[in-house]
């Protein structure tokens, strides 16, 4: 797991720290914020975490 604190959670700021800090191939899962526009060499699965009050299959 990686973390950043950024001044603006755009789609160009995330994509840049999605290719910076992940190999291609890598699934990443994100809460389905719709700036999550990822590389398309990466696999992408979105979970409404807020929606299912559950810990997502992938993750458990």
């Amino acid at each position: 797991m990686r973390l950043q604190r950024v001044q603006v959670a755009d789609r160009e700021t995330l994509r840049r720290f999605v290719t910076q800090n992940t190999a291609r191939g890598t699934l990443i899962v994100t809460d389905g914020y719709s700036a999550c526009e990822l590389p398309p060499e990466r696999k992408h699965k979105a979970q409404n975490l807020s929606a299912k009050k559950r810990c997502p299959p992938i993750l458990c």
